[in-house]
């Protein structure tokens, strides 16, 4: 017996593009999925499409809207999903898990406007369109946004290299938290790991970094650092040289002179399990070395027996990691 479909039942591209949004809304899309996404968007239709749609979702209000003490979300899933006929329930579903997912997590917000990224423990370099090259750290992700007049990109999460073709008119600026990089020939860091702060550094060349709090933007060379807040001023620090900058490019991690809690909390973002610390730290002697992006669980057990600390595994991946006493 031969099955006609329906109209209804025969998914538009732009039925395509909601799908992908909410996939990658539910955080649960693996890497395949996203392999699959990347070369999907690979054709302009339909990379026209999706942005749009993206760009729709935004427009019915700014994902931590979601998290006001009175948040509407079926009026913004109603303006998303339209009144339209022939909306297949598939699609109606898969919005309806989107918007909750949205809601339930807001690092969700981030899968929802990033153009790359990466998983935990994945480096990941990438071409951009007009051949410059950016090189993602774990749990990183980047929005791209070239036009006729700028290349902007805007960095979510993580840290990024960034290596800049020339030979092309249009600036090249990296955005993070409310201050900008802007490339003068040069290839450079971008971190804004730190929840409050920002880092930059330059492998070779010149960038200009400015922020809401600077009345000029500070010069940088190869081998120079600075660091912002948000709503702070621009201010030049010290930091590794040209040559180790950014060195977990090359899966080496580089930690100079750091509390035992932030070297723990710089390792574990290479690892897919939590750590925990439980007991007083801050009295113990800092922490500098170089240990492999690719062995956090060695790294970790290694600083905790320099340190006197003891470590734990527990099923999930979770690392407990306690000072003497603190049982």
């Amino acid at each position: 017996m031969t099955v006609r479909a329906s109209e209804s039942d025969i998914s538009s591209p732009a039925d395509e593009a909601r799908r992908w949004i909410a996939r990658l809304a539910s955080g649960s899309i693996s890497e395949d999925e996203l392999a699959r996404l990347r070369r999907w968007r690979s054709v302009p239709e339909n990379d026209q499409l999706f942005q749009t749609e993206r760009a729709l979702w935004r427009q019915l209000g700014s994902i931590e809207s979601a998290f006001a003490p009175t948040p509407n979300p079926r009026r913004r899933l109603r303006l998303w999903l339209g009144k339209k006929r022939g909306r297949t329930p598939a699609v109606a579903a898969s919005a309806t898990a989107a918007l909750l997912a949205v809601i339930m997590a807001p690092d969700l917000a981030i899968m929802m406007e990033a153009d790359h990224r990466t998983a935990t423990g994945e480096i990941r370099e990438i071409e951009l369109a007009d051949g410059s090259k950016a090189i993602l750290d774990t749990g990183s992700a980047i929005a791209v946004d070239f036009n006729a007049g700028t290349r902007n990109i805007r960095l979510l999460s993580g840290r990024a290299w960034f290596a800049v073709r020339h030979g092309d008119a249009r600036p090249f600026r990296v955005a993070a938290l409310d201050g900008v990089t802007e490339d003068i020939g040069t290839a450079f860091e971008v971190d804004r790991t730190s929840e409050h702060e920002v880092r930059v550094g330059v492998t070779e060349g010149l960038v200009e970094v400015s922020s809401p709090g600077s009345v000029h933007p500070l010069l940088l060379k190869a081998g120079n650092h600075a660091r912002y807040a948000e709503g702070g001023m621009v201010r030049r620090i010290a930091g590794a040289p040209a040559s180790a900058t950014a060195s977990w490019r090359d899966g080496e991690l580089l930690i100079r002179n750091i509390s035992v809690d932030a070297a723990i909390t710089t390792l574990a973002r290479y690892r897919r399990g939590n750590v925990f610390t439980f007991g007083e730290t801050a009295g113990l002697a800092r922490v500098s070395g170089t240990f492999r992006t690719d062995r956090p669980d060695d790294a970790i057990r290694t600083i905790a027996s320099m340190r006197g600390l003891s470590v734990t595994r527990l099923p999930l991946g979770i690392m407990i990691v306690r000072s003497p006493g603190s049982d």
